[in-house]
């Protein structure tokens, strides 16, 4: 599944990134799939869902499914939460031969495809998904929810009008040295589906490797290829206490769904820097690396 793309990104300085101009490649991440390995996403109309919801609980789960390592095994089924009444089902049916066949990447390829799948068809309903290997049934996803939470979210997922400038600092719930700064500066606006999409692409570069793994950086593009997602260690020779770690990085991006998405209902560029006991980690950004007029027409009605 590894797509090559060409396109390279020039940024200026954001945060403290000097004023030259920085090169950035951005690649679709996406490991190859195994042999026979097939993922089929399906759709029931009879209940619609919230776009944002859908990736953002896939997301979630992605999340959840990604340590310990990429090749570890799946012991049976299991449910991850996403807000009060959303629940994505695991059922491994693999098992009923003995051992599990399922391994945790084979999950994060399955959430992937369903997040890609949802922003291309541009269909929010209730999804399953469906993860075969050489012809047989391993395993199946369901994304659950109670019927009055179903569109509960209903305006998540429009770009709404942004100040000309937009900060914050975020503190990480779980890992008290953990600080987000960001930033959007005149940023121009961009689709939800394409920052979503990035962000699943970025999380499932994570979980190539191991989560306690120190990473340099992860490159990311939207579905659309309309949106590119950078982050890489800061190199000003500060001393850390912290090692950058695609644990770490999942943290920061899930702190980042949940106040920016989520919360502000905010999905345009976007700077941000890491911070450990308040020491610069790594820098990032989602940047806009194309035109997003293909799009239009299949945006949601609270985007349009």
């Amino acid at each position: 599944m590894r797509v090559s793309f060409l396109s390279t990104l020039f940024i200026g300085c954001c945060f403290h990134l000097s004023a030259a101009a920085l090169q950035l490649p951005v690649n679709y991440t996406t490991p190859p799939t195994p042999r026979g390995f097939r993922v089929d996403v399906k759709f029931d109309d009879r209940h619609p869902m919230n776009p944002a919801l859908i990736y953002g609980a896939a997301i979630t789960a992605a999340d959840y499914w990604a340590p310990p390592s990429w090749d570890s095994i799946v012991h049976g089924g299991g449910q991850v939460r996403f807000g009060e009444r959303i629940a994505i089902y695991l059922a491994d049916f693999s098992v009923a031969a003995g051992s599990s066949l399922l391994r945790r990447g084979h999950l994060m390829l399955a959430l992937h495809k369903l997040v890609f799948t949802v922003s291309e068809r541009n269909l929010f309903f209730r999804p399953y998904v469906h993860v075969y290997l050489a012809g047989r049934l391993l395993a199946t996803i369901a994304l659950m929810s109670q019927p009055n939470e179903e569109l509960a979210l209903d305006s998540t997922n429009a770009s709404i009008a942004l100040e000309p400038d937009d900060s914050g600092l975020m503190q990480a719930v779980d890992v008290p040295w953990l600080r987000v700064r960001w930033q959007s500066i005149h940023a121009r606006r961009v689709p939800a589906a394409d920052m979503f999409t990035s962000m699943m692409d970025a999380i499932v570069d994570s979980a190539t490797e191991p989560e306690n793994s120190p990473r340099s950086h992860i490159n990311a593009v939207s579905e659309s290829g309309n949106c590119g997602f950078n982050v890489h260690k800061s190199s000003d020779g500060s001393p850390q206490r912290h090692e950058l770690t695609n644990e770490i990085l999942r943290t920061v991006l899930l702190m980042i769904m949940g106040e920016i998405f989520l919360r502000r209902r905010r999905f345009a560029e976007l700077d941000f820097v890491i911070l450990g006991d308040g020491v610069e980690m790594a820098q990032g950004f989602w940047l806009k690396i194309g035109n997003d007029n293909i799009h239009k027409a299949n945006r949601t009605a609270v985007e349009r």
